[in-house]
């Protein structure tokens, strides 16, 4: 009578240590991969004002340049890193995006800093298809949402420190701005020997492996779920399946909104919000911790709520319409509340727009599990060649109104659109209990 107890036991310990260590080690490669992103956005004033005249338009320009070279790097990488070996992919193009985010801050033409930035986005791309493809290799099911929450919220805790860093660094009539760049691009080097020392001999075979080995799948093996994907089915089959459409779609939901407000949040609090940019940089910090902790938090409740006795279908549905309802509160901000309202509203916004990514991850690894980079890398590129066209038009209507707030008050809905998309995800049936 008591073996059942014995039997379920290990399910929790049986994750070795090491396996977590390489989760942190992602997070530590989508820290960076923030960093060198959003110095642009940290040196904006200073970018506009150099580059582009001080228009809004010229900004989101080139932005495009970067979410255009990023959105179609994302289907090439989502290839190779199912095809060929990820774990020397992966530090590769930290490598390069390192080395493209350092050059930024040397170039002094247009026509360079576009180089910088097209280079940039095509080498960050390879960050999701290989980290998303990693978390799959070496996680269980029920612990792979916690883990993209963990992995993921690097993006905002690097969003968070360069701002910081900004503020340190930049003098008060914007001298040593370029300085930034050159710093951030140096910290890849430290990551690339991290990762070499950590990810070697068995557990770097353990990495490089298709498919997740047999002790990582759920220890309470339910029924087959309706749709589900068969190991060895072609991706023509998977681009046909309905999972991946869900997919799709939320991805386009969540990228959309978390991308608009990272682009665009510095000038939002400048233009619309009239911060300082002392007072801008410090916000930009606030808004990228709250995102961490949304994104972390979105991916514990999750877990905590399949150990409740919630599917894990269940669990992810009622935890992104939470995620998405906090994006509403965009809404008041836009309005413009009164200041010592739009501090906190903006963190709860910025909560909610990360927290969505924990769970739309997860449904990526599990549309179709030898082609996980390829899902993660289509998904991501549809967002982006969006967000890519619409920029500079959202900075020309920001020029011609001379505000961001119907942009903001749209943006506001649409990871509510993806939360109700995500409700027609199929959901395993429980086998009965004996």
């Amino acid at each position: 009578m008591a073996a059942p107890p014995l039997a379920l036991a290990p399910t929790a310990a049986a994750i070795p240590a090491w396996k977590w260590r390489v989760i942190w080690l992602l997070f530590l490669a989508t820290m960076i991969n923030y960093m060198d992103r959003q110095t642009m956005q940290v040196t904006s004033s200073h970018l506009i004002n150099e580059f582009f005249d001080g228009k809004e338009e010229g900004y989101g320009r080139v932005e495009s340049a970067f979410q255009y070279a990023f959105a179609f790097a994302q289907i090439v990488a989502g290839f190779l890193v199912d095809r060929f070996n990820v774990r020397w992919f992966y530090v590769g193009a930290l490598v390069v995006w390192s080395a493209a985010g350092l050059f930024t801050g040397l170039v002094h033409t247009l026509q360079a800093l576009i180089v910088c930035r097209v280079v940039l986005g095509a080498a960050e791309a390879f960050n999701w298809p290989c980290a998303v493809s990693v978390v799959r290799r070496v996680l269980p099911l029920e612990s792979r949402s916690l883990a993209n929450g963990i992995f993921h919220s690097g993006a905002s805790i690097g969003a968070a420190v360069t701002p910081i860093l900004a503020w340190l660094m930049i003098g008060p009539a914007g001298e040593n701005w370029r300085s930034v760049f050159i710093v951030v691009g140096a910290a890849g080097a430290v990551w690339a020997l991290l990762w070499l020392i950590v990810i070697r001999g068995e557990r770097a075979r353990e990495i490089e492996r298709q498919e997740s080995v047999p002790s990582e799948v759920p220890s309470a093996a339910p029924s087959p779920r309706p749709d589900v994907v068969a190991p060895d089915d072609s991706f023509l089959r998977v681009l046909m399946g309905r999972l991946f459409w869900i997919t799709l779609m939320v991805s386009l939901t969540v990228n959309v909104c978390w991308h608009f407000f990272r682009a665009w949040l510095p000038r939002i609090l400048k233009k619309d919000l009239d911060y300082s940019e002392s007072e801008m940089l410090w916000m930009l910090a606030g808004f990228f911790v709250a995102a961490d902790l949304g994104c972390m938090c979105a991916g514990y409740l999750t877990r905590r709520l399949t150990r409740a006795g919630f599917s894990v279908e269940r669990a992810r549905k009622h935890v992104s319409t939470g995620t998405s309802l906090l994006c509403l509160l965009a809404i008041p901000v836009a309005l413009k509340p009164a200041p010592w309202l739009v501090a906190p509203l903006v963190l709860v916004v910025a909560a909610g727009a990360m927290g969505g990514f924990a769970n739309m991850f997860a449904l990526a690894q599990e549309t179709a599990p030898r082609h996980t980079a390829k899902v993660v890398g289509l998904a991501g590129c549809l967002p982006w060649v969006v967000l890519a066209w619409l920029n500079p038009i959202i900075g020309k209507l920001a020029d011609q109104s001379g505000t961001f707030a119907p942009t903001v008050m749209c943006v506001a809905f649409v990871p509510l659109l993806g939360s109700l998309i995500a409700c027609f995800w199929p959901e395993r049936r429980s086998e009965p209990t004996t």
